[in-house]
């Protein structure tokens, strides 16, 4: 009998796997090496969707570290490795350590599909994110729907589902195929078998799934993993290597990365779906939720907040039961390990095995970069997890971010943007200036290229308020007013931005306030360093913005005088300030006219 594409890599993948309904324990490294190859092989030229089962193997192995755990004493991966060694039939042309790396790669290869929509091929797209969503219901404790199936076929037509979300009719992250698969093709309920291990520890989406008997989620696994980055960082600061928390950071932030990649995903869909049903600017989503119809901005709301069709909302109920502590406890657990905490819950016990038994510091390895950090590189993914958060808050706003209207509803006033601003503040404020200022810088690199994802101009929006918001906090409320948005006045706004800015930072009395307030915000120096820092950022977003409108470009030339009259006033100001507290006198430069565009 001829099998199709998808129903011999079905037949494949099963008798790899094993029976369904029993147990699965993946531990062997042949079987891991042979089912990776396969995904890999079967995403190359004519796309074969993974079943979910994979995509729980390859979400497991791309955060666990095989090779690491082998150091354990008495852990089966030992023998494992020591077998294979000695076996030479046995196929290990892959390295065990490089099996993270290869899943990673093919989870990515699946958001890439998903994020380009596969327009010449709807049928693949719709098929991908159908799995990826059922495999995403593990993690958000959603029901699955009765009709659920996964299946493989060659006919487009059966596989043709609809990405599109109805008002009421598909309130589920999980879409529904379109039409059942005919009784000839391979079908079976969507499942998890009841122990399925890999290297004899569950798979993560096991080990990471929220119950009434294990409230074990994955904001529970960020504070571990930015735990474990936290206790890197130190040692690598201290000039020792401990390999064990660095690798279990880039395990488990990997995996973070990957997997918020789908929570983006999702979001941008199901909004864009409600929205225009996916034939508008995936730019403009929000403003065009702010000039939509009264009834239509309820409907979206609506949809918002119904964990069962954003993945996001599912998570950020399980944060806390009271709607007014999710950015507190959100933020909390973004920034976790910036100040010295309790040591979180890890999803293995074998993590904290690892951490006994390889926590003796050894010198640095000299081909490690001294620049080499793990706080400074986790703010990528810090940040990519926030600028979500902000996204879905800009529909609570109603406008208030871009119109200056304050119509936001009294109920969904814990969720404005300006709140989470807040509490972002709250928590940078206590960085240091090398991690403050890596977390700002981290915005301004460019994600992957993908429709799905959250709009560059809300990110750079985002950045905006928040240095607002820590400038008042480093000058003392010193009164910086810059309400200044698009359409707030009909004098040209980005025109007005750049002249208050230029006007501000040429205040001596700013950098008083700033000394002033230092000795609550960590000592001269780095208040200083914070302060000028966001000065300038914020004169560098203005003229981005005077400079994107080709016909303010001369304008740019009359503030040139105004900013190297600010540098003037700031560098006096800070000779000033190191004479009278008796601090040894470091030029930092002119701050500002580097900013200016040449």
């Amino acid at each position: 009998m001829h099998l199709s594409p998808n129903q011999q890599y079905a037949h494949t993948i099963e008798s790899t796997l094993g029976d369904f309904g029993a147990a699965i324990d993946v531990s062997d490294p042949q079987t891991i090496d042979f089912l990776l190859t396969e995904t890999e092989e079967s995403l190359v030229e004519e796309i074969v969707v993974p079943t979910e089962n994979v995509i729980r193997v390859l979400l497991t192995l791309s955060c666990r570290l095989p090779a690491i755990f082998s150091r354990a004493e008495g852990n089966d991966i030992t023998r494992m490795l020591q077998n294979a060694l000695h076996q030479p039939r046995q196929i290990i042309s892959h390295p065990v350590a490089s099996y993270n790396q290869r899943a990673e790669l093919i989870l990515r290869r699946l958001c890439g599909i998903v994020s380009s929509t596969y327009t010449d091929k709807p049928q693949i797209y719709q098929a991908v994110y159908s799995t990826l969503m059922n495999v995403m219901a593990d993690f958000t404790s959603t029901k699955r729907t009765i009709n659920q199936f996964e299946f493989v076929s060659d006919s487009e037509e059966e596989l043709l589902l609809s990405a599109v979300v109805d008002e009421h009719k598909k309130r589920s992250i999980v879409v529904s195929p379109s039409k059942k698969p005919r009784s000839r093709n391979f079908k079976k309920k969507s499942y998890i078998p009841a122990d399925m291990r890999i290297f004899n520890e569950p798979v993560i989406t096991t080990a990471v799934c929220p119950s009434k008997s294990s409230p074990y989620n994955l904001w529970s696994l960020m504070e571990w993993t930015f735990y474990c980055c936290s206790k890197s960082s130190t040692v690598q600061e201290k000039s020792i290597e401990s390999s064990c928390f660095h690798d279990l950071y880039q395990g488990y932030s990997r995996f973070l990365s990957v997997l918020w990649r789908v929570v983006t995903i999702n979001f941008v869909n199901v909004i864009d779906s409600l929205m225009n049903d996916g034939r508008g600017n995936h730019n403009e989503l929000v403003h065009m939720f702010f000039y939509s119809s009264e009834s239509k901005q309820n409907e979206i709301i609506s949809a918002l907040e119904d964990p069962s069709l954003f993945i996001l909302r599912a998570l950020m109920t399980q944060v806390s039961g009271d709607k007014e502590e999710w950015y507190k406890r959100i933020t909390s657990v973004v920034f976790y390990g910036i100040e010295e905490q309790k040591i979180p819950t890890s999803p293995y016990a074998s993590d904290r095995h690892l951490i006994r038994k390889s926590n003796i510091p050894c010198p640095k390895q000299s081909d490690r970069c001294d620049s080499s950090n793990d706080m400074v590189e986790s703010m990528s993914l810090r940040f990519e997890i926030l600028s979500l958060v902000y996204y879905n808050g800009l529909f609570f706003d109603k406008g208030d971010a871009f119109l200056g209207s304050s119509e936001v509803d009294p109920q969904d006033y814990d969720l404005v943007t300006r709140i989470l601003v807040q509490e972002m503040a709250k928590r940078l404020c206590k960085f240091s200036y090398r991690y403050f200022k890596s977390f700002f810088e981290a915005s301004l690199i460019s994600n992957e290229m993908s429709i799905f994802q959250v709009p560059a101009n809300h990110c750079s929006r985002m950045m905006m308020e928040l240095a607002r918001e820590l400038v008042d906090t480093l000058t003392g409320r010193y009164g910086i007013d810059l309400d200044v948005r698009p359409g707030a006045s009909q004098f040209p706004w980005e025109v007005q931005f750049a002249q208050e800015m230029v006007s501000i930072i040429g205040q001596k009395a700013l950098y008083e306030m700033i000394v002033q307030e230092s000795g609550s915000n960590g000592g001269l120096e780095e208040a200083w360093c914070k302060a000028t820092f966001l000065l300038g950022w914020l004169l560098d977003m203005a003229f981005t913005e005077l400079q994107s409108n080709s016909q303010h470009g001369d304008f740019l030339q009359h503030l040139c005088e105004g900013v190297e009259q600010a540098d003037a006033v700031s560098a006096k100001s800070w000779r000033q300030a190191c004479q009278k507290d008796e601090l040894p006198f470091v030029k930092y430069g002119d701050i500002f006219r580097s900013r200016f565009p040449i």
